[in-house]
């Protein structure tokens, strides 16, 4: 018999393959309207399904709650447990692994609030694993403080040590025009696992007067009887004369993550993983995260990258398989754009040339970069080498393909003179491997 969860998927299927184009953060803020993002960088990483641009990445996303999420009862009865529930659903409808979790009760109510001057926020409640953490919270505008800006969001220990990357996601709340009022989200990539701990959400604050106020909110992370499953895979895999190894896939109530290995002797260089997934009983799939951390890396392992899907935490974890496929690669001796900034000239790019029409206004450099309808990577890295070798970095970068056939990539130029000409290494190409059907792995 299928899960009473099916008529959920099809609710699901005709809100997936949105557009979600990028708009301008201040009016973003000012009009607390808009979903945001924000990484902040406790540990490297690269590779961003939507690659980051200067200060925050916005989107919209307007969202429609279907009630049709009635039709499962454990489903129903958990969206009822307190008032606000609803709208943390919604919030959450294009990940059916966080959906799952609350339907299986494993949502900790926190409740905990405090305020400002002109802002006040409550925790509502979070839901735990011993390597992530997602949290939900109310933020409310008084009268009048609408201005008032968001400058920083820190997940602090009770001690005040930092505990991972965290990326932070807003929704509109239905409504926000008259009370002020939104529905958030915080996804945390800890550190190091935690069992239990005590922790702190901070905000802070700039108010209409410059003047700088903090919001602290604590709470308890306590995943004592929530074990991970991890399955040591260590599987081989090539695809066009590509090789990578797949080397363990780990589910826990929050996300899947997903090792994986490049063979440093490929031919070419892979930029990601377009299409990947679980796909388990009845052909159910859990996808890549569309909000927060999508994959990650370091420089101790450079060819190795952990990608984050949906978790089939709550699901029957038996016969799951992964599928791989879509893979982005790029030859290795066309990894590279060159241009002299100076002769507004591109001296070396691949051979299907995508990049154009140079130009250097006000320290700015802007390129023309030819996309495809499904490519969203920012195609190159924000450092740079100049003809000394010597390693440089934009002072900001913003403007990338968002899915668009044609951009314009703009990035600050340093203040100081640079000596050309300047290579930048290309992190996203719409270019992939050819295959006639996903590598498929089972997992055991």
């Amino acid at each position: 018999m299928h899960d009473k969860d099916d008529e959920l998927e099809i609710w699901k299927k005709t809100l997936e393959n949105r557009e979600i184009p990028e708009v301008d953060l201040d009016n973003a803020i000012h009009r607390g309207v808009l979903q945001a993002r924000r990484q902040y960088p406790l540990k490297k990483e690269k590779r961003f399904k939507r690659p980051l641009i200067a200060g925050l990445a916005v989107a919209v996303m307007c969202l429609l709650f279907v009630t049709t999420i009635r039709s499962s009862p454990a489903f129903a009865d958990a969206v009822s447990a307190f008032p606000g529930m609803k709208k943390i659903v919604a919030l959450i409808q294009d990940d059916q692994g966080l959906k799952s979790a609350i339907k299986n009760k494993h949502f900790q109510k926190i409740g905990v609030s405090d305020e400002t001057s002109g802002v006040q926020i409550t925790l509502d409640g979070v839901i735990p694993s011993s390597q992530n953490l997602v949290l939900f919270y109310t933020i409310t505008y008084k009268k009048n403080h609408r201005s008032d800006f968001l400058q920083n969001i820190w997940i602090r220990g009770a001690n005040g040590e930092e505990l991972g990357l965290a990326s932070v996601w807003q929704i509109p709340s239905e409504d926000y025009e008259t009370a002020n009022t939104s529905t958030n989200a915080i996804s945390v990539d800890f550190n190091e696992p935690i069992s239990k701990k005590e922790a702190v959400l901070e905000f802070d604050f700039i108010g209409g007067y410059g003047e700088k106020e903090t919001i602290q909110l604590p709470f308890t992370i306590n995943v004592d009887d929530v074990p991970n499953y991890t399955y040591a895979v260590n599987q081989k895999v090539t695809i066009d004369e590509q090789s990578l190894l797949v080397r363990q896939v780990t589910i826990n109530p929050v996300i899947t993550s997903v090792e994986i290995e490049y063979d440093p002797n490929n031919s070419k260089e892979i930029f990601g993983i377009e299409h990947l997934s679980i796909k388990g009983k009845w052909g159910r799939k859990w996808k890549p995260l569309k909000n927060g951390l999508t994959s990650s890396s370091t420089d101790d392992f450079p060819n190795r990258v952990t990608y984050y899907l949906q978790s089939s935490y709550f699901e029957n974890n038996k016969k799951l398989k992964l599928e791989i496929g879509k893979v982005m690669a790029l030859d290795k001796q066309e990894t590279e754009l060159v241009i002299d900034t100076e002769s507004e000239k591109i001296v070396k790019q691949p051979k299907d040339k995508r990049f154009s029409n140079v130009k250097v206004r006000g320290g700015e450099l802007n390129i023309d970069f030819e996309g495809e309808s499904d490519f969203y990577n920012y195609p190159v890295s924000i450092n740079f080498m100049d003809s000394q070798n010597e390693e440089r970095q934009f002072e900001y970068w913003s403007g990338h393909p968002n899915g668009e056939e044609k951009a314009t990539l703009m990035m600050k130029l340093p203040d100081s003179p640079i000596k050309n000409p300047i290579t930048l290494k290309i992190n996203g190409y719409p270019n992939y491997l050819e295959q006639d059907s996903p590598a498929i792995i089972e997992l055991k």
